[in-house]
């Protein structure tokens, strides 16, 4: 098997009128009916396979938004083509997994740009900017026997993994602080 590559690249230009925006306030959801939205963006993503020897390979994904959402009802107002809320306008993860016969290793990133969590894009209502990393170690095992042409026995895969590994302090939702650093233990069986 040789090195595989596919990369997409889709943009986009919207106009909406009466677009419903639901968000978080601090104890309730609050509805906003939004007249007329512009929306440009660009969704990005690249997908690597490079194989690394007898039964080893390096698998590499990676995807970018740019979002560019703004409100474009009333001029007069203050929020004009002001970002929706919690609406970043930069936005994507990389993964990496090194895929061998003893246990394959994983790393993930998130990252989400600054964004608001009210109408108004000001000092006040900004939240910041954040990355997330995860890695990942996994394992699986065969166990019964396999047949040459039908599927026979199961499949156990057991995996560990390290979250928001460097205790990133940040909020999805404004007032709901994010777990720190945690970890988490899996085992999922096939039969």
């Amino acid at each position: 098997r040789g090195i595989s590559l596919q990369a997409t690249l889709d943009t986009y230009y919207n106009k909406v009128t009466d677009k419903i925006v639901a968000f978080p306030t601090t104890y309730v959801w609050k509805m906003v009916n939004f007249g007329r939205v512009e929306i440009k963006g660009v969704d990005a993503t690249l997908s690597l396979g490079v194989p690394m020897g007898r039964k080893m390979a390096l698998d590499v994904d990676a995807s970018y938004t740019y979002q560019y959402a703004v409100d474009k009802t009333d001029s007069k107002k203050s929020y004009y083509r002001h970002q929706l809320p919690y609406t970043p306008r930069h936005s994507g993860n990389v993964s990496a997994v090194w895929r061998n016969p003893w246990v394959s290793v994983g790393w993930q990133m998130q990252a989400v740009g600054e964004r608001w969590s009210m109408i108004q894009c000001t000092e006040e209502y900004r939240m910041k900017a954040y990355q997330e990393h995860t890695f990942t170690l996994s394992r699986e095992f065969s166990l019964g026997k396999r047949k040459r042409n039908a599927e026979s026995g199961s499949d156990l895969k057991l995996s560990f993994s390290l979250l928001n590994a460097f205790n990133k302090q940040y909020e999805v939702i404004k007032y709901y602080p994010m777990p720190g650093r945690s970890w988490q233990a899996t085992a999922s069986l096939t039969l």
